[in-house]
């Protein structure tokens, strides 16, 4: 499903007939699974490593993440209008974006 999913374009559709069951946890084995203690969690799996604790608070984390990401988006606005500017100088101000 995911393949086809992923071929589809913006707007497609596409449809699935699936047996009756096949999306409960009992008839796929999920519970079992699961009661043995193992993880079905993809990040298990295909290589991700453990990070280390920087020992900073998430909430501070957080904070100053989205302090930085809030300047950064605006330094980028800035250096859009300067662009648009220089282009527009040049004779090419209509074709910036479209």
């Amino acid at each position: 499903m995911q393949h086809i999913i992923h071929h589809l374009a913006p707007t497609g559709t596409a449809g699935f007939v699936l047996a009756n069951g096949s999306m409960s946890s009992n008839q796929s084995g999920e519970g079992e699974i699961r009661k043995h203690g193992h993880a079905l969690t993809p990040d298990r799996y295909v290589g991700t490593e453990k990070q280390e604790d920087d020992g900073e608070p998430f909430d501070e984390k957080m904070k100053r993440l989205t302090a930085q990401r809030c300047e950064q988006v605006a330094e980028a606005r800035r250096l859009d209008e300067v662009i648009t500017r220089n282009l527009a100088e040049l004779g090419f101000g209509e074709q910036v974006y479209g």
